[in-house]
C-alpha cells in the first residue's frame, strides 16, 4: 500500500490558504470527522506520510457502552492521538469546539455528512481551521443542482432539458430577489409555501409534457447527493406523492429544509459516467472517467469501472480492419475526451480546490449531459488511483487532498498524467442480493477476502477489529457499504476473473447478515461473458432484478415437484443432492444466474451437477459427496477413453443412451480386454453404470436448466456488434420492469394484522418528522386522508415514506421517534 502514496513532484508555496499561511505537511494536525472505509484510509495515509497523529471523531451510534460495538477503524490505537465523541457526525458546532480546543489545523470530512456542507466550510474558514475540500464559496456555487445547471449553460456544457422550480416561482418578483432566494435555499429557509411550490411544479410538469410528449419527468432535490431525493413521474396524479417523497427523503436524511427541486426530462436507459478532477484553486487536472451505470433503482452505485482511451486503443488492435466496432470506439474515445474537457472547464471556472467529481448522463447516441458536481472525494476514487499515473507513479487522492490544504500547489500538469490497465470497484453492501433491499442491524463475526496483487480491500478496519476478537455491528443509520473491493490488472478479462474468484473465495459470516456478494458475482460473470465493450445502462440492474425475482418465484413453485420426482429415485444420495440443488437456488438465485451465464452450454447432467455443487459450495453429507465423486470419476474415465479413441462426444453419449453404435462397441472392447471379460459384459456394465449415475438426476438437472432458460437470462445480452445492451422483450419497457419489481416486493412484504394497522416495510430508523426539529407528520387524534404521509422509515440511505392506507383518525403511535423498528412491526393504528 505504500506505493499508493508515492510523493509526486509537488512543491510548497507561500500562498495564502483560506485559513492562513502554508504549513509543512508533517506539522499539520488533522481531525478526522468521517467514518468507515474513508476514515480508515485517512488514518493509514496520514501515518504513511509521517504526519502528526490525528484526532478522530466518532458518533454515539458507533461508540456504544459495550466495547464490542466500537467503530472498527479505531482498532489500532497507535495511529491516532485522541477520540472525541459527538451525538452525530453532522453536529457542526460540537465538532468546531473540539477542533479549537485541541489546536486542530485541518478537518478531514471524507465523502459523507459534512463533506459538501458550505456552512461548515465557512465556519472552518472563520475559525482559522482548514476545511479539507473546496472553499465555502465554491460549495455554495455548486451545492445546488440548479446552480450547477445554470453555470453549465453559461459555459456551453449540455444539460438535460428541464426547469429549476424556485427560479420559476420567483420569476415575476423583484430583480434583486434571485440572490436572496439563493441564500434562502442554501440555509433551508422557505420563502414560498408548499402550496405555491407544488402549484409551480404541477404547471411546469404539464408544460414539459406538452413540449416533449408523455415522457417521464425526473424530479430531483436541488441539494443533496448520493442518489437521494429523486423520483420519476409519468402521470399528473403521481406528482404530489413524488414531490413529498423527495422532500421527506432529503429532510429526514440530512436535515435540510430546502424544497428547491429541478425537473428534467428523464433520459431512458442512459449511462452514468463521471470524471475524477483535482484542483489547487488555480489549476485543475483530471484522473480519467469512471462508468457508474451499475446502480440500484435508488441510484446507489454498486460497481464502478475505470475508463480511459488506452483501453479502447488496445481493443482496436484486436479488431479486423473492416469491423463495425471501429466507429463505436472512435465515438467512445471522443466522448471520454469531451467529458474530461467539460469537467475541467467547469471546475477551472469556479477555482476548484481538492478532489471532486463531475457527473454526466450519456444517451445511446453518445450525447452527454451535465448532472451534478460532487464537491468531495468519492467512494470510488480508488478505481481512478489504480489506473492513473503521475510521472509514472501511483498517487493517493487522500494524500493529495492533505498536501493541497497544507498550502502546496498541484505541481504537475495534465500531460504528466497517464493511464494504464483496468480497474473496477464492487461495493459489498448490507443489501439482500435478490432485491437489493436494506438489511441493516447485522453483526459481522468473520470477514476475509484473499489477498493478492491487484486486490485492494477497503473495509473500514473491520478485518482488523475481528482479528482482535471483536464482532462488528453495522449501525442502520449509515450507508450499507461493508467493504470497497478494488480489483486491477493489465486486461479486462484478468480483472473480471480476479474479482469473481476473490468474491467466491470470500469468508463473511455473522448474525442477521445479508450481503451483495452473490449479486456481484452474477453481474461480473455476465460482464465477463459479454466482453469486451458492452455499454451497460442504468436500466441494467432493474432488469436483472426482475429476472432474478422471476427465477426465485419459479423455483419456489418447483420445489414440491422436484421433491416428489426425486423421492422415486432408487439412490438416496440422488434424492438429497437434487433437493439441495433447488433449495440452494431458491436461497441465492443470483448465484443461479451466474451459473447459467457461465455454464449453460455444459452438456452432461453430471458435469452440470458437479459444477453446480462446486459453484454453490454445497455442504453435502459424506456419503452423498462420495456418490458424486464416484460418478465424476466414472465420467472422467469415460471422457479420457473417448478422447483417446477419438470418438465424437455426441456419438459417444448417443451410443450410451440408445444402444451401442460402432464407436461404443470399440470402447467396450477396450474395457473388456483390460478387465478380461466379454465385450457384451463390458457393454452391459458400462451402460448400467452410465444410466445409474445419470438418468434420474438428468430429469432434475434438465429441469433446472430449462427454468433458467425460460426466465430469459440468455436474452439479457449485448447486440451482435458487441456494444449495445439488449433486454428481454418482456422487460424492454421501464413500466414493465417497475410492475414486475413491485409485484416481487409486495409478495415478500409483511401485511398488517388488521385494517388500520400501519406496519414498517423494512428494518430501519422510524422518523416522526420530515427533518430534525420540525413538527411531526401527524399527532394522535389527528384526522388523515388516504395516502397522507404519516412517518418515514430510513435505512442505509433508503427512505420509505409511510402513508395512510385509508382515511381515518390516528388512534395510536406505537414506535418512538428515531428508534429502530423491524419489518412488520406495528407503527401506528388508524381508526375509521
Amino acid at each position: 500500500m505504500n506505493d499508493s502514496v508515492t510523493r509526486v513532484n509537488t512543491h510548497t508555496t507561500n500562498q495564502m490558504c483560506d485559513s492562513g499561511q502554508a504549513i509543512p505537511l508533517w506539522q499539520m494536525k488533522v481531525l478526522i470527522a468521517c467514518r468507515g472505509p474513508i476514515a480508515e484510509e485517512a488514518l493509514r495515509v496520514i501515518q504513511e506520510l509521517g504526519m502528526t497523529k490525528p484526532d478522530v471523531i466518532v458518533s454515539r451510534q458507533e461508540w456504544l457502552d459495550n466495547l464490542e460495538s466500537r467503530a472498527p477503524w479505531l482498532t489500532h490505537r497507535e495511529r491516532f492521538a485522541r477520540v472525541h465523541r459527538v451525538d452525530e457526525y453532522l453536529d457542526m458546532d460540537h465538532i468546531m469546539q473540539i477542533a479549537l480546543a485541541n489546536h486542530i489545523d485541518a478537518i478531514y470530512v471524507g465523502y459523507g455528512f459534512l463533506a459538501e456542507n458550505a456552512d461548515f466550510a465557512r465556519k472552518c474558514e472563520r475559525a482559522g481551521v482548514r476545511f479539507v475540500g473546496p472553499s465555502s464559496e465554491v460549495l455554495y456555487r455548486v451545492g445546488s443542482k440548479q446552480k450547477g445547471r445554470s453555470l453549465c449553460k453559461k459555459l456551453g456544457i449540455p444539460v438535460v432539458p428541464g426547469v429549476e422550480i424556485l427560479e420559476k416561482t420567483s420569476q415575476d418578483l423583484d430583480t434583486a430577489l434571485p440572490e436572496v432566494l439563493s441564500q434562502a435555499q442554501l440555509q433551508g429557509i422557505s420563502l414560498f409555501s408548499e402550496e405555491e411550490i407544488m402549484a409551480t411544479i404541477t404547471k411546469e410538469m404539464n408544460a414539459l409534457w406538452q413540449k416533449y410528449g408523455t415522457v417521464p419527468i425526473r424530479i430531483k432535490a436541488s441539494t443533496g447527493g448520493g442518489g437521494k431525493g429523486q423520483r420519476i413521474v409519468s402521470h399528473p396524479e403521481e406528482i404530489t406523492k413524488a414531490v413529498r417523497e423527495v422532500w421527506s427523503e432529503i429532510g429526514a436524511s440530512c436535515g435540510s429544509g430546502n424544497k428547491a427541486v429541478v425537473l428534467e426530462r428523464n433520459l431512458v436507459g442512459p449511462r452514468h459516467l463521471e470524471v475524477q478532477v483535482f484542483g489547487d484553486g488555480k489549476n485543475v487536472v483530471h484522473f480519467g472517467v469512471r462508468d457508474c451505470s451499475t446502480q440500484t433503482m435508488f441510484y446507489q452505485k454498486l460497481i464502478e469501472i475505470a475508463r480511459h482511451e488506452g483501453q479502447l486503443e488496445e481493443l482496436r488492435k484486436t479488431l479486423a480492419p473492416d469491423s463495425p466496432l471501429h466507429a463505436d470506439l472512435e465515438k467512445e474515445a471522443a466522448l471520454l475526451r469531451s467529458l474530461a474537457s467539460a469537467a475541467v472547464k467547469l471546475c477551472q471556472a469556479i477555482g476548484y480546490r481538492g478532489a471532486g467529481t463531475v457527473e454526466f448522463l450519456v444517451d445511446e447516441a453518445y450525447n452527454f449531459y451535465f448532472m451534478e458536481v460532487n464537491a468531495r472525494i468519492q467512494v470510488e476514487h480508488g478505481v481512478s488511483e489504480e489506473v492513473a499515473r503521475v510521472k509514472g507513479k501511483k498517487i493517493s487522492l487522500v494524500a493529495e487532498q492533505l498536501r493541497i490544504i497544507s498550502g502546496e500547489e498541484i505541481g504537475y500538469s495534465q500531460d504528466d498524467i497517464t493511464f494504464q490497465g483496468y480497474a473496477l470497484e464492487t461495493r459489498i453492501s448490507l443489501l439482500d442480493s435478490t432485491m437489493l433491499r436494506p438489511a441493516p442491524g447485522a453483526t459481522i463475526e468473520r470477514l476475509a477476502f484473499p489477498k493478492g496483487e491487484g486486490i485492494r480491500i477497503e473495509d473500514g478496519g473491520t478485518e482488523a477489529a475481528l482479528a482482535c476478537h471483536r464482532s462488528v455491528v453495522s449501525p442502520p443509520s449509515y450507508d450499507a457499504n461493508v467493504t470497497l473491493n478494488i480489483y486491477s490488472g493489465s486486461t479486462w478479462d484478468e480483472v473480471l476473473t480476479k474479482a469473481i474468484t476473490n468474491l467466491r473465495s470470500s469468508d463473511i459470516h455473522g448474525r442477521s447478515l445479508a450481503t451483495t456478494i452473490p449479486f456481484h458475482i452474477a453481474v461480473l460473470t455476465w460482464l465477463r461473458q459479454n466482453q469486451p465493450f458492452v455499454r451497460v445502462t442504468t436500466s441494467f440492474v432493474e432488469t436483472y432484478l426482475c429476472l432474478v425475482a422471476r427465477l426465485k418465484s419459479r423455483l419456489e413453485a418447483e420445489i414440491p415437484k422436484v421433491a416428489d420426482m426425486a423421492s422415486r429415485f432408487p439412490n438416496a444420495s440422488q434424492y438429497i443432492i437434487a433437493c439441495d440443488v433447488f433449495s440452494s437456488l431458491c436461497s441465492e438465485p443470483s448465484l443461479g444466474a451466474a451459473f447459467f451465464w457461465e455454464h449453460h452450454e455444459a452438456m452432461e447432467p453430471l458435469e452440470v451437477l458437479a459444477l453446480f455443487v462446486s459453484h454453490f459450495d454445497l455442504p453435502l453429507w459424506q456419503e452423498d459427496r462420495a456418490y458424486l465423486n464416484e460418478a465424476q470419476e466414472f465420467f472422467q474415465a469415460m471422457e479420457g477413453l473417448r478422447r483417446k479413441l477419438n470418438i465424437g462426444r455426441a456419438i459417444f453419449y448417443e451410443g450410451l443412451d440408445k444402444g451401442a453404435n460402432a464407436e461404443i462397441l470399440c470402447l467396450a472392447q477396450v474395457i473388456a480386454d483390460a478387465e478380461k471379460v466379454s465385450t457384451d459384459q463390458a457393454l452391459a456394465t458400462l451402460q448400467k453404470r452410465y444410466h445409474g449415475y445419470r438418468q434420474d438426476l438428468q430429469q432434475v438437472i434438465a429441469r433446472f436448466i430449462d427454468i433458467l432458460s425460460e426466465c430469459e437470462f440468455a436474452a439479457l445480452r449485448r447486440d451482435e456488434k458487441g456494444t449495445k445492451l439488449l433486454f428481454p422483450k418482456s422487460l424492454e419497457e421501464g413500466a414493465a420492469r417497475q410492475k414486475s419489481l413491485a409485484g416481487a416486493c409486495s409478495s415478500g412484504a409483511a401485511s398488517g394484522e388488521a385494517k388500520g394497522v400501519v406496519i414498517s416495510p423494512i428494518l430501519g430508523i422510524f422518523y416522526r418528522s420530515p427533518k430534525p426539529g420540525a413538527p411531526p407528520f401527524v399527532a394522535v387524534q389527528q384526522r388523515v386522508k388516504q395516502g397522507q404521509a404519516l412517518a418515514v422509515v430510513g435505512a442505509m440511505k433508503v427512505f420509505s415514506e409511510i402513508q395512510a392506507p385509508h382515511d381515518g383518525v390516528v388512534q395510536e403511535i406505537c414506535a418512538g421517534n428515531e428508534t429502530l423498528v423491524s419489518p412488520g412491526q406495528k407503527l401506528m393504528v388508524l381508526q375509521g
